[in-house]
């Protein structure tokens, strides 16, 4: 309403009259990110997103992401990262626990036996080639992108939640082998984590 009240073409000194609206009038063009009166706080419009319409969340933030990128202090990524989103057939998963859909990730999840169980976030438009590069700001959040220690890590993880002991699992020593190829020093305990978890459930 506010925009359709005066012509395009009216001024208001040097102003258009959508300038006037968002410099003077205080009407902002985008969701405000942060608190209006503590920037280490979402504000009330992304506590309402996060709360109620968690499905917009990815979306909201790859608009407006050259506006929001400044104002990431840990507070912030905190809080939206320990949001649970949607994902792919999967419900809903914290954003720093999931996975951008990329095909190469999805085939060696399927490969491994963890097809359909590993939380690959659902995005607001499907993904391309070519649009890859714009979704790699969830790096921020700690989405993962590659079939590193930590993908590999989950994979054993959602195996061994998901699927009985009794269950012959013909992508297991696949997963092992994966994850001596791209485990380093620094990721000793996690990796001896993983595999105490899985020897004391199963034997």
């Amino acid at each position: 309403t506010y925009l359709k009240a005066v012509a395009d073409s009216a001024r208001r000194g040097d102003r258009s009259w959508k300038s006037w609206l968002e410099e003077v009038a205080g009407v902002r063009r985008i969701p405000r990110l942060i608190g209006s009166s503590n920037p280490y706080t979402l504000s009330k419009v992304f506590l309402h997103i996060v709360q109620w319409c968690p499905e917009k969340l990815i979306g909201t933030l790859k608009a407006h992401w050259s506006s929001y990128s400044s104002l990431m202090k840990p507070e912030i990524v905190a809080a939206l990262e320990n949001t649970p989103v949607p994902c792919e057939n999967l419900g809903m998963s914290s954003l720093k626990v999931t996975y951008l859909p990329l095909p190469d990730l999805k085939d060696k999840g399927k490969q491994s036996g963890a097809e359909g169980v590993l939380p690959f976030l659902q995005l607001p438009a499907q993904l391309t080639k070519d649009s890859e590069q714009c979704w790699k700001f969830l790096e921020v959040f700690k989405v993962g992108m590659e079939a590193d220690i930590r993908f590999y890590l989950d994979v054993l993880r959602y195996l061994v939640r998901d699927n009985p002991a009794t269950e012959h699992r013909e992508g297991l020593f696949e997963v092992y082998k994966s994850i001596e190829a791209h485990s380093r020093a620094g990721d000793y305990n996690a990796v001896k984590y993983v595999y105490r978890y899985y020897f004391l459930r199963n034997y």
